[in-house]
């Protein structure tokens, strides 16, 4: 089904409120599913490509209006031939995008959310390649890619848990969607 069995807005109101807002005192789990929520949602990349993301290969613009992600040297995508450089994207800040009248919705901006992960988790990163870290204290692994797809459906359970004009879906909620 190419449409989403529960309710993006719903999400994406959600994540505008506490806990997810302020974000630069929100808790390192609630910021790390709404960073890597939005991020799934800017870029439309497979959960495996999320996760192979590099640390040391994060590029912002000068002028902040986006980041080029790449990835850890050892991946290769899905849709990907072997021989192909590595894959690397574009995610372009939501606030150059913003009409007047829409300055609350900067909440949602991936690159924001980004821009306090890396600090907030810049010293869980030393020995390790990958962008997300687990935000349980003392996890010495790198996570998996179904850590993210766990990380996203958690996200979406949690909006609708918290919302209090729908009910939590009876269904299944896939990363995927």
């Amino acid at each position: 089904n190419p449409v989403p069995s529960w309710d993006l807005s719903l999400v994406l109101n959600l994540l505008m409120t506490e806990p997810f807002e302020p974000l630069e005192r929100a808790s390192l789990k609630f910021l790390t599913w709404k960073t890597v929520f939005l991020l799934a949602l800017a870029s439309g990349k497979r959960r495996s490509e999320l996760h192979a993301l590099s640390f040391s290969r994060i590029a912002w613009k000068d002028d902040g209006s986006a980041v080029k992600l790449g990835v850890i040297p050892s991946f290769v995508a899905k849709s990907q031939l072997a021989a192909t450089p590595l894959l690397s994207f574009l995610v372009p800040a939501l606030s150059t995008s913003l009409g007047q009248g829409l300055e609350e919705d900067a909440k949602l901006c991936p690159l924001r959310a980004l821009r306090i992960y890396v600090r907030r988790t810049r010293e869980f990163h030393l020995g390790k390649r990958l962008l997300f870290v687990s935000y349980m204290k003392n996890f010495p692994n790198d996570i998996r890619p179904a850590t993210i797809s766990a990380w996203i459906k958690k996200c979406v359970l949690f909006c609708y848990e918290k919302s209090n004009t729908l009910k939590a879906p009876s269904f299944k909620v896939k990363a995927h969607d």
